[in-house]
């Protein structure tokens, strides 16, 4: 993990890494042959899980912090990292949530009718999508047309609300 954080590389990268670079090889402490190679393509992953299940982190934090009192100027500061939050979370507007839960009944409903070889509705889905792909274009959203399509997709017909 050390590695793949000082070489700022992908799990696969650093897979395919160790598989080509000697001198890697040997600060993971591992030597693999010429012909030899790692095919795990989830070993960083597992990697992870193992030092999350056995690495006490607030005991590591009290030795580091311990260690380097005399070279930190600001502890009362604290960071965070960000790249380990999820990136596609967006603002939860009632129009995003009942479009979602909207696609989502009917794309499951049209899965479901495909598997059990039933015809596919005769739904109106496209005039509800570019309703609310023009709404969400918007750049200012007033609220009489969030209510309006919030009461336009909560009466969409085949679905209950």
């Amino acid at each position: 993990m050390i590695a793949k954080h000082y070489l700022q590389v992908s799990d696969a990268m650093l897979i395919e890494r160790l598989n080509t670079d000697w001198s890697l090889q040997l600060f993971c402490g591992i030597r693999l042959r010429a012909d030899e190679k790692i095919r795990d393509e989830d070993l960083a992953g597992r990697w992870r899980m193992y030092l999350a299940k056995h690495l006490d982190i607030d005991k590591w934090q009290v030795h580091l912090a311990a260690a380097w009192k005399a070279d930190m100027e600001q502890t009362h500061v604290g960071f965070t990292d960000a790249t380990c939050y999820e990136s596609y979370v967006t603002y939860p507007t009632d129009a995003k949530l009942i479009w979602k839960c909207c696609n989502e009944v009917f794309i499951s409903t049209s899965r479901m009718r495909r598997k059990m070889k039933l015809r596919a509705t005769r739904s109106n889905h496209g005039k509800y999508k570019s309703m609310y792909l023009s709404y969400s274009r918007l750049k200012k959203k007033s609220k009489r047309k969030s209510k309006k399509l919030c009461r336009s997709l909560a009466q969409i017909p085949g679905q209950t609300a």
